[in-house]
């Protein structure tokens, strides 16, 4: 009994039965610029948390703003936007990346892009499955659900939210080859966007805010292995 008590309560931390969000529709979101702040922006305005009142600030307009903007869309047309949005945001950070990058790898004799390649010799059928289907579904609950829910246990921040599930995503993708830079451009635009999706349609529910995500997590990484192959 005291075991089947202390799985319901682990079930219950990570698979919340009334999504521990707003309970308002999509369609009833406001989508004026002027909106009431989302619960979690205004906390980060209090003077208590100076010195670091202005970075937390900061932040926390910078996290708005683009939740502000997706939450325009309904599903299809977030899922378009978000998965376009993910692309110029993977090429502006790799302009970016790159200006640093090169001056290291030239110094540490490492390769810059690694091998985006690896794999590409398999069949496209099982290529495909993997990286559209199986790894959407699987990186979205670790590296979106499970930190997104830890993080909503002790604080009610999204961009706290937004940041675990960030480092947690980027670091699946990072740790394995840490001087590739196109590991860290993925997994920090990647990780962002994700993060960014999965913290604004979980207001509804987890398992929306889950599907959602992986979804976008899937066409993105279809998009990109089709170009792979062609």
């Amino acid at each position: 009994m005291l075991r089947l008590i202390r799985l319901r309560v682990v079930f219950a931390m990570f698979f919340p039965s009334d999504g521990r969000g707003d309970t308002r529709t999509v369609e009833s979101l406001p989508e004026s610029p002027k909106r009431q702040p989302h619960p979690g922006w205004t906390d980060l305005a209090d003077p208590a948390l100076a010195p670091y009142g202005s970075i937390n600030m900061s932040l926390s307009v910078f996290v708005e703003r683009h939740i502000e903007w997706l939450e325009r869309f309904r599903i299809p047309g977030f899922i378009l936007v978000a998965t376009g949005y993910l692309f110029v945001l993977k090429l502006l950070l790799a302009m970016i990346v790159a200006v640093f990058w090169y001056g290291f790898i030239e110094n540490n004799g490492s390769t810059v892009n690694g091998d985006v390649t690896e794999g590409m010799e398999e069949g496209y059928l099982e290529t495909f499955v993997t990286v559209a289907i199986a790894a959407p579904l699987i990186e979205t609950f670790v590296g979106q659900w499970i930190p997104v829910r830890l993080a909503s246990l002790v604080t009610s921040r999204i961009p706290v939210m937004v940041f675990l599930s960030l480092c947690v995503f980027a670091g699946m993708h990072i740790l394995p080859a840490p001087l590739s830079m196109m590991d860290w451009v993925v997994g920090i635009s990647c990780g962002f966007v994700f993060a960014l999706s999965f913290v604004h349609w979980k207001r509804l529910s987890y398992w929306r805010a889950y599907w959602v995500t992986a979804i976008v997590h899937g066409f993105h990484n279809a998009v990109v292995s089709m170009i792979r192959f062609l």
